[in-house]
């Protein structure tokens, strides 16, 4: 959702930025590329590790931090990426089921999507409904489960490492938008990386699922 359909207007980062000056703390601008497609209570953690004993009061910042981007997320609407609507359009329109997996929690989905552009996804996936997040492979098993097919008839589009890692260790054949985050070798024959979701249309995810 966050970075590869939705621009949610640098919500989590302002966030954590005011969480560390909370704890009298400046995160630095390579902490924000470490975070992309963590869960909100991994980025927390990462960020304590930065600037104080990571065990204490960590569940509490968890709870901070969500809440004060649920507000900035409330108070400013997120925009889709160019192109991104269209596709989950073009997706729908050819027959193909599609799902939404994502890291975040259910209520950010709702904060961030209108009821119309939720019943765009036949079933979303959130990371309140799996035992654990990306990078384990969980959370695209648990949505081609949903969908009723393999993982290996599924292609998915991501634009974290950690999403990346967890689609291809489901399975599933990957459609990349940012460039340099493939994980290995052995990969490449389902994966696939590409300059933005711009060069995506049903024709080129068929292509990525054949290799």
């Amino acid at each position: 959702m966050d970075g590869t359909l939705i621009e949610s207007g640098g919500a989590w980062d302002r966030a954590l930025l005011e969480l560390g000056v909370r704890h009298g703390h400046t995160l630095p601008p390579e902490f924000f590329a470490e975070i992309v497609g963590l869960p909100s209570a991994d980025a927390v953690a990462l960020a304590r590790r930065r600037f104080g004993p990571s065990g204490e009061h960590v569940d509490a910042d968890v709870e901070w931090v969500q809440a004060r981007a649920l507000a900035l997320l409330r108070s400013t609407r997120s925009t889709w990426f160019p192109h991104a609507r269209q596709l989950v359009a073009d997706c729908r329109e050819a027959g193909l089921r599609v799902a939404l997996v994502t890291s975040s929690e259910r209520v950010f989905v709702h904060a961030q999507l209108t009821a119309e552009e939720r019943s765009w996804f036949d079933h979303i996936v959130a990371r309140e409904d799996v035992p654990v997040p990306k990078p384990d492979p969980e959370p695209y098993r648990a949505a081609a489960r949903l969908l009723g097919v393999e993982p290996e008839t599924c292609v998915v589009v991501e634009d974290s490492a950690v999403g990346v890692a967890s689609a291809l260790r489901a399975g599933c054949s990957v459609a990349a938008v940012r460039r340099g985050i493939v994980t290995g070798a052995a990969d490449a024959l389902r994966l696939q990386e590409f300059d933005s979701l711009d060069e995506l249309t049903v024709a080129v995810l068929r292509r990525v699922h054949c290799g």
